[in-house]
């Protein structure tokens, strides 16, 4: 017996609304609508970091609606040719520097979604990780890709390697249970 199937709204997004290239993981569209459909068509200011191609920045404008503010930051001076029919602040910059994310985030306002899509290095997602969570609105969320790097030796990773964002992560969490 055939079911009709309804796409999720996101994903749905994803295949049929974009005009420029990205690329997602599609187990990522269930983790985006969980942790950020309670700010569809809110007025919230966004940042992702690592644009690439464009796409995604046209799937978040068109996920979350006019009302959203959307801010982008990536290391390759090749998104500044990118034109969209919506308003972006798109920066060029380093995120493992953090006398970038200092002078950055200086010049612009609390963030109520944070998506790391940049580099992916161990280096680049703890940098992140540091600076960008503390300049976050109360309830907002970092969302921060392909933490599965944290396993490649190539990207500064390695199974129980203490210095990976993965491990990292562990130590805060149980930093933030230590009572227990």
């Amino acid at each position: 017996k055939r079911f009709n199937i309804m796409v999720p709204r996101l994903e749905n997004l994803f295949f049929n609304s974009l005009t420029k290239k990205t690329l997602k993981w599609s187990n990522y569209f269930d983790i985006y609508h969980k942790h950020f459909d309670k700010f569809v068509n809110k007025k919230i200011n966004l940042l992702e970091i690592g644009i690439a191609y464009g796409g995604s920045l046209e799937l978040w404008h068109n996920y979350f609606g006019n009302d959203c503010s959307i801010h982008a930051i990536d290391i390759n001076s090749d998104v500044m040719t990118l034109n969209y029919d919506f308003d972006v602040d798109i920066v060029l910059g380093d995120q493992k520097d953090p006398a970038f994310w200092m002078e950055y985030l200086s010049r612009h306002p609390k963030f109520d979604v944070v998506i790391d899509d940049g580099g992916h290095t161990m280096e680049e997602q703890l940098t992140t990780l540091i600076n960008v969570f503390p300049h976050l609105n109360e309830g907002g969320v970092l969302m921060i890709e392909d933490t599965h790097t944290s396993y490649w030796r190539d990207w500064g990773g390695g199974l129980n390697n203490p210095n990976t964002f993965i491990e990292k992560s562990k130590t805060l969490i149980e930093f933030l249970h230590r009572q227990h």
